[in-house]
């Protein structure tokens, strides 16, 4: 095998690894939030949708749905759940009345603090990396998003 070989096949194995590691520690975080979120009485779904909503105002409804990779009647059941229990609420899009944006409430927005605050703590890996790491790892992170492709889809060659 020619070193050329040998340097393309490191870097599939790399990728792999990067495919890997990166979905282990997505499921870590995920399941980290579930467990955070239980324990404030909310579940999984509903504190992803609830922080996104708190992190980036005003989404409509489809926008959610976007983010979350959910159909329509799941995220309405979801948004219904959320705003009968006061931490969001719907408006008519003053541009579009065939549009809701939804928002958060005070309550939303603390009790999705009071989740931040509990992932934060029980984040896996913590303790286990110095503060330059942690630094590194997220510029890291940062840069791998900033490039990825919206919605993420394999390179067209």
């Amino acid at each position: 095998m020619s070193a050329a070989e040998q340097h393309e096949g490191d870097r599939d194995d790399s990728r792999e690894r990067l495919v890997e590691v990166s979905m282990v520690f997505a499921r870590s975080m995920l399941e980290c939030l579930a467990g955070c979120a239980g324990r404030v009485g909310l579940p999984k779904q509903q504190a992803y949708a609830l922080h996104l909503l708190a992190h980036q105002p005003a989404l409509s409804m489809s926008d959610l749905g976007d983010r979350l990779g959910a159909d329509p009647s799941t995220v309405s059941g979801l948004v219904d759940r959320l705003a009968a229990r006061g931490l969001i609420e719907r408006h008519l899009d003053e541009h579009d009345r065939r549009v809701r944006t939804l928002t958060v409430t005070a309550l939303g927005r603390e009790l999705d603090q009071q989740v931040d605050a509990l992932v934060r703590q029980a984040a896996p890996g913590d303790g286990t990396l110095t503060d330059d790491e942690r630094r590194t790892l997220v510029d890291l992170l940062e840069r791998v998003l900033a490039s990825r492709q919206e919605p993420c889809r394999p390179p067209t060659r």
